[in-house]
């Protein structure tokens, strides 16, 4: 069956469709996002399970949804790839039928779980073109292959931000054969990606690519361009696999990038926004450590670490106990330092990230090396008590320092974050030490390609570094904030 064909079909069986695009669309027809029903997960399944009979049942080919999908293929799947089928082909068949002018490519768009690409691999989606694989085809291979070679991938399966940038590039180019992608496709790519709003605005989660494409998001329900640019680097990523596997010739994506908001710039702490921060009253009254169950009493020494070190958020909550060393052995004196290195599922954002930080005498005041004696005691391998979410200590981190920055009255979105304190840190730093020196310290790419450069990282020695940031100033009470951050109890009650 052509997609014409199919198209035809959608039409001839019209009241069928009407009534699933009211019952299964996030968005059904007619409606705007703001006024869309809510369905519960477990009336979702059901549906799901009624469409997924109907569509198997060869006997009553008049309700086959799916005409161009084989009914011995259909009957091949079990319970659970039938509603995965169900889940991602009938919502796409009913946008169909919504916007038969756009049959081809909504049809073309709705191949996004593994499962479905991979008992539909002969789904005529390019009719005449047969050289090499569509670009699902190619995607289940390199998932399967990044699967084995990364250890991260391994523990975790594929990252989120991939399986988002994937789904939003089929959605909007449709599953055609992988030597048809050029630049202009990419280009696209980036433009959509440029103004696609954030996950955490509800009225838009679950609409098509395509959709959202057609529409003005407003500027302050987008996604931001770190979240926007991590997704064009997972897809760029994916088609450099494509070029070094010779299943294209050349990188469509290659030295694409997303424009930045300058309206959105990440700005630094100020020095009165820092005291409130660190204040001990509002660290006890706002981060939980007045609970003794609580499982953000990590919280305090996350900031004075995101202070003092210009570390990634990633990297400060991933950091173990051995990581620290009161003496540098390859530095002159006594330098101490921060390691950053990969190990076992935690992997860095660039090869240069794995460096040393030497850290800052003010750390030593604030009880540093006695708060690490005492998790070493209490038989800890880590710094930081800090729990996952959805499998992320990061993103736990993160929602919680919002939350604390919110009721303070501090946070700012996308302005005022924990990164702000890496570049108030390098702010700082470039005042004593020359720009070659900063990257290292803040493990900036360098242009480096020779992995011998990576490891020479963490045997260089940092003395000089240490001269720079031992120079830096942040004048805060140390002695107080010592008392508190050695042992957390109410400063009304010990004052």
């Amino acid at each position: 069956m052509t997609l014409q064909d199919y198209a035809d079909h959608c039409e001839a069986h019209s009241d069928i469709f009407e009534s699933l695009l009211e019952q299964l669309t996030v968005v059904p027809a007619g409606r705007s996002p703001d006024d869309q029903p809510t369905y519960s997960p477990r009336e979702r399944d059901r549906a799901y399970a009624k469409a997924a009979e109907i569509m198997t049942d060869p006997s009553d080919p008049e309700v086959d949804l799916l005409p161009i999908v084989a009914p011995e293929t259909l009957a091949s799947l079990d319970t659970l790839s039938q509603r995965d089928l169900a889940k991602n082909y009938l919502i796409a068949a009913v946008q169909v039928y919504d916007e038969r002018s756009s049959a081809s490519r909504f049809l073309s768009a709705s191949a996004l779980g593994s499962k479905v690409v991979a008992a539909t691999t002969t789904m005529p989606v390019q009719v005449g073109v047969t050289e090499g694989p569509t670009i699902a085809e190619a995607w289940a291979r390199y998932i399967e292959d990044q699967t084995h070679r990364k250890t991260s991938w391994k523990t975790t399966g594929t990252p989120e931000k991939a399986k988002l940038a994937f789904q939003d590039l089929i959605q909007l180019v449709g599953d055609k054969q992988l030597t048809t992608v050029d630049r202009s496709d990419l280009k696209r790519y980036v433009r959509f990606q440029e103004h696609r709003p954030s996950g955490n605005v509800r009225k838009y989660r679950g609409v098509n690519a395509l959709k959202l494409e057609a529409m003005d998001i407003p500027a302050d329900e987008r996604q931001s361009g770190t979240n926007a640019s991590h997704k064009l680097v997972e897809i760029t990523r994916f088609f450099k696999w494509c070029l070094h596997e010779q299943l294209i010739e050349k990188n469509p994506g290659e030295n694409l990038a997303i424009a930045q908001d300058e309206g959105s710039a990440v700005e630094v702490w100020t020095d009165a926004e820092i005291r409130a921060l660190l204040d001990p009253r509002n660290l006890w009254a706002h981060s939980g450590l007045q609970d003794e169950r609580s499982t953000v009493a990590y919280l305090p020494w996350a900031i004075v670490l995101g202070l003092y070190t210009g570390a990634r958020l990633g990297e400060i909550v991933g950091v173990r106990l051995q990581d620290f060393h009161r003496r540098d052995p390859h530095s002159e004196g006594e330098v101490p330092a921060m390691i950053v290195d990969e190990y076992d599922d935690k992997t860095l954002k660039t090869k240069n990230a794995r460096r040393k930080i030497p850290l800052h005498p003010d750390l030593e005041a604030l009880g540093l090396w006695e708060y690490i004696a005492a998790r070493n005691e209490a038989g800890a391998t880590m710094l930081l008590d800090c729990p996952t979410k959805s499998g992320s200590r990061p993103k736990h981190a993160s929602q919680r320092f919002t939350r604390y920055t919110q009721r303070l009255g501090l946070h700012k979105e996308r302005v005022k974050v924990f990164h702000s304190f890496r570049h108030g840190f390098k702010t700082k730093l470039a005042g004593y030490l020359n720009k070659a020196e900063v990257d290292f310290v803040l493990g900036h790419t360098r242009g480096d390609s020779n992995d011998t450069t990576y490891i020479k990282n963490l045997l260089t020695s940092v003395h000089r570094h240490y001269d720079g940031v031992h120079q830096m100033r942040f004048d805060l009470p140390l002695d107080q904030l010592r008392t508190f951050l050695v042992e957390p109890r109410d400063p009304e009650v010990v004052g």
